[in-house]
């Protein structure tokens, strides 16, 4: 048994469960909703098809943070050691060189944006499975989705083992994202000075 899986979370749209099927060479939890057209999946497999909170939060957060989190916990249940949390509109090029970048030691993200307050791209996050468990446990209603994740590594002093892969990626290991404006591969933030594989010092005092 592998000691890692992907948990996908968000709708469901058949392309896109398709596509990650044959792109992940490690097993796969679908984390979706209640609504979702079942014709996507297989017997064989592994769905949780969860209730819609009453409260989504801004930007449906909360929607992000039960799906995430739920497959999350199947995925210790099934005694996985490890977890990546993917959006389900994002695609990898080549999943076995991308598992190489992450860091055991390590929580690893995408990279830090520089935006409002500064926050860690959650595209996608990959971890200890404990961690990531402690990470997605949040009981209120920050700004913004982002703002929630990056208070939550400061509070568990997680910042102190970050790993961002942004400029590690490559043509040939690169993940494309389906956004709804247009999709684009995620190697294009190299060159946005939003996007940094460094933690800036001021982030201590904003997230206090």
């Amino acid at each position: 048994m592998s000691d890692i899986c992907v948990v996908v979370q968000g709708r469901t749209e058949i392309e896109f469960v398709k596509v990650l099927k044959e792109k992940f060479n490690i097993p796969l939890i679908f984390s979706t909703w209640e609504d979702a057209d079942k014709s996507a999946y297989s017997d064989s497999d592994e769905v949780l098809y969860n209730q819609y909170p009453s409260d989504r939060g801004i930007y449906n957060f909360h929607l992000q943070r039960i799906s995430s989190l739920n497959g999350i916990l199947k995925a210790k249940e099934l005694g996985y050691k490890r977890v990546i949390k993917w959006r389900c509109d994002l695609e990898p090029n080549n999943s076995d060189e991308l598992l190489k970048l992450f860091k055991l030691d390590c929580i690893n993200f995408h990279s830090f944006v520089h935006h409002i307050h500064g926050y860690f791209a959650d595209f996608y996050m990959e971890g200890n499975i404990d961690d990531m468990i402690e990470l997605f446990s949040i009981d209120w209603n920050p700004p913004y989705p982002e703002f929630a994740f990056t208070h939550k590594m400061y509070e568990l002093k997680f910042d102190k083992k970050v790993n961002f892969i942004l400029n590690k990626l490559t043509e040939n290991n690169n993940i494309l994202f389906k956004h709804k404006t247009g999709p684009y591969w995620i190697t294009r933030h190299q060159t946005d000075t939003m996007h940094v594989d460094i933690l800036p010092e001021y982030m201590n005092s904003v997230y206090k």
